[in-house]
């Protein structure tokens, strides 16, 4: 366990703040469960590294161009649709391919449909939706992770996101290296970098959280997670649990439920949990997501949950360890 569960300061406090929020103002739960505004009633002092967020891996793999698509395919909603159920964490794969930011599963584009005539999902769709979403729903924010998933052109590659996406919209984004307070980043996209800067004429105080050294955990002897440093003056971090290449059966027992059951998130530790394995994505969902959603999650935060296949249902499992618990006296 990396956190002291007992440490007043850094880990009770947020939550009986959260708690005496819906206790004095009266929200009802089916005010609070409308899943695109689900956020709206967390009191704006609480860090976004103390909220239970669910996510999707792999967010734009929902049609590819794969001869073999079960292998690559994700999810079943588009992004949109996966903000409207709930999703507050992206996780965006793209390639820089003839000055344009195209979304993939590894070296596999996606399509914007399903049919094969269909356009090559681009980074400036999935913005489009993610900021249209927060227009509509300012008391949201959106968490998008940005990796360079295929190509070589390491040193043009944030360099150009950020030039074209981010400098000529600088209201839309929080960019700064540090985890956030949920009040800063209402109506906003939260960045995550997992890609290298490319230039020294980048620094890593203004260009997200930098998730740049996030170590590759393909390997099946160790299934706990992984620290992931940002390198901020705060010294604040993530705690990784994506270990892909295990069995869904040894992923669920002893990567997953460790993750839940052991480790909490904390206001300068992130906690993220990846569902997903390789293989057969939808095979291996079918079994993780059974799994999760009759498992009893912890009453506390529990951080950022990444599923393949998310369903409204999966998300409000998680939204809801946001409201539920113990009351105030239990804590």
């Amino acid at each position: 366990m990396f956190v002291d569960c007992n440490a007043e300061d850094d880990y009770i406090k947020p939550l009986v703040a959260l708690r005496q929020f819906m206790v004095y103002n009266s929200i009802e739960r089916g005010d609070f469960m409308r899943t695109e505004k689900w956020m709206k009633n967390i009191p704006d002092e609480t860090p976004l590294s103390m909220i239970s967020i669910p996510g999707t891996h792999d967010s734009a793999a929902r049609f590819t161009t794969a001869p073999t698509p079960r292998i690559f395919c994700c999810q079943d909603m588009s992004v949109k649709n996966q903000l409207l159920s709930g999703a507050r964490f992206l996780d965006i794969r793209l390639i820089l391919s003839h000055n344009k930011f195209k979304a993939v599963h590894f070296f596999i584009r996606c399509r914007k449909e399903k049919e094969l005539s269909s356009g090559t999902l681009l980074f400036d769709d999935i913005l489009c939706d993610t900021a249209e979403f927060l227009k509509e729903n300012p008391t949201e924010t959106v968490i998008v992770s940005i990796k360079m998933d295929s190509g070589v052109n390491v040193k043009d590659f944030y360099k150009s996101f950020r030039s074209r996406y981010i400098d000529s919209q600088k209201d839309l984004w929080y960019t700064e290296n540090k985890i956030p307070k949920l009040g800063a980043v209402r109506g906003k996209i939260v960045l995550m970098r997992r890609c290298m800067l490319g230039t020294n004429n980048l620094s890593s105080v203004d260009n997200g959280l930098d998730f740049s050294y996030w170590e590759d955990q393909k390997g099946t002897d160790n299934p706990l997670p992984l620290p992931c440093w940002f390198g901020n003056e705060k010294n604040e971090k993530a705690i990784i649990q994506d270990r892909y290449a295990l069995k869904k059966e040894e992923k669920w027992q002893s990567a997953v439920t460790t993750m839940l059951g052991d480790y909490r998130p904390h206001k300068n530790i992130m906690a993220l949990n990846f569902l997903s394995i390789r293989g057969n994505p939808r095979e291996n969902a079918e079994y993780i997501n059974k799994m999760f959603s009759e498992y009893s999650l912890p009453d506390k935060p529990f951080g950022i949950i990444i599923f393949d296949f998310l369903t409204e249902a999966l998300a409000e499992k998680v939204i809801n360890t946001n409201t539920e618990g113990k009351d105030e006296s239990d804590i």
